[in-house]
């Protein structure tokens, strides 16, 4: 596997692809992390289905602070790891485990009590941004940085220490002129076996449209008629 990452290259600074000088930030979690991590896992899912639990595997737990990326992964978590499973209902599971997830935010210099979701839902754009998304679009994009394991953001690189990944599928369906999309949280035996998946063999792209979303990306990508495997050394 290769990954460029490097959790002793933290508080290095290395060159940007404009030519500015960046310092490398932490993406691992340490050992000490790990452990804490998984107990907090296994203490809050000890009230769902064993079945839930037992599909997950030993291994797994939530590394994400407790947010957006967090309920995203435990809504796959409860939906079913292993499992492909349609937007629509994960977009509804995201809601609902957000929804219970009490926040605050500020109104006028007032700090008002709110929960992740409504957060969420009201974020504002970046200013001065050109590709600002709606909310589904918002959660797509989050996935995308799940399945981050290159170049010095790799987003996924703590999922990646949980024996697990973030795999998309694109299928195409009349009706739908984008597709839809399925998502999966994948968990695994060990680290090295924990590689994203990108799976387009149900989907035929439009004329013009960008194919299998390439850059950077570590991982497996499955296409009609074969099988690519980015940045994995076989």
């Amino acid at each position: 596997m290769s990954i460029m990452y490097n959790p002793d290259s933290v508080g290095q600074t290395f060159m940007s692809k404009r030519g500015r000088p960046i310092k490398q930030r932490k993406y691992h979690l340490t050992q000490k992390e790990i452990e804490k991590k998984k107990k907090v896992h296994d203490e809050y899912c000890a009230s769902l289905p064993e079945e839930l639990r037992e599909k997950a595997g030993y291994f797994f737990f939530n590394p994400y602070r407790r947010g957006m990326y967090w309920a995203q992964l435990q809504a796959l978590y409860e939906l079913g790891a292993n499992e492909w499973h349609e937007f629509k209902d994960v977009l509804l599971k995201i809601q609902e485990i957000a929804v219970s997830m009490p926040a605050t935010t500020k109104i006028s210099g007032k700090t008002i009590q709110t929960n992740q979701w409504e957060n969420f839902r009201t974020k504002e754009p970046k200013t001065g941004s050109d590709n600002s998304k709606d909310v589904m679009g918002r959660i797509k994009e989050n996935y995308i940085f799940m399945q981050r394991l290159s170049c010095h953001h790799p987003s996924g690189f703590k999922l990646r220490q949980a024996h697990a990944s973030v795999d998309l599928k694109k299928v195409t369906k009349e009706g739908f002129p984008h597709g839809i999309y399925y998502y999966r949280l994948s968990t695994y035996r060990t680290e090295e076996e924990s590689v994203p998946v990108r799976d387009f063999s149900e989907y035929v792209f439009e004329k013009d449209e960008r194919h299998y979303y390439t850059y950077k990306f570590v991982g497996k990508i499955i296409t009609r008629d074969k099988t690519i495997l980015e940045g994995i050394e076989i």
